[in-house]
């Protein structure tokens, strides 16, 4: 349980350095995503959905506010269209989740977890996984539901 935790610690650091990375050095600020906004609304529907997929998929690299990306693809591209595009991207992200998971995902937890005894042929022992994937998922959905509340403030 301990190295689970450990893992998901080291993974969330990453994707938050990323963020803070991104807002400290100015690389994206707000007057450029409202240019880019603005933008947006005389580029072809078409470029606009492979952006909104592209960004999607990042997700799996770096962090990237996802629900507001499905959102704007909606304002953008109308129901139909944004739906399609978000799922594409939302499906590529999660496919080469898995195959990279598949095929290095081992080699990335020893090299986290640096414990010999913990592995095993098929990956970790762990009896625990599923209570450790729900408290995961209910704590991403906590901090959607936070950081959406921060406009409000």
């Amino acid at each position: 349980m301990k190295e689970l935790i450990r893992v998901f610690l080291i993974i969330a650091s990453i994707f938050a350095i990323s963020f803070i990375i991104i807002k400290v050095t100015g690389i994206l600020t707000l007057e450029d995503i409202e240019e880019y906004l603005q933008e947006a609304k005389n580029i072809s529907p078409l470029y606009v959905g492979l952006l909104i997929s592209f960004l999607l998929f990042a997700d799996l690299f770096i962090a990237v506010p996802t629900l507001s990306i499905i959102i704007l693809s909606g304002y953008f591209l109308g129901f139909m269209l944004g739906a399609v595009f978000s799922i594409i991207g939302v499906f590529l992200a999660g496919f080469t989740g898995y195959i990279v998971s598949r095929y290095y995902g081992e080699n990335i937890l020893l090299f986290l977890i640096k414990e010999e005894n913990t592995v095993v042929k098929n990956g970790l022992q762990c009896s625990s996984g599923p209570i450790v994937f729900s408290l995961v998922a209910s704590f991403n959905q906590l901090i959607i539901s936070l950081a959406s509340q921060l406009d409000y403030i």
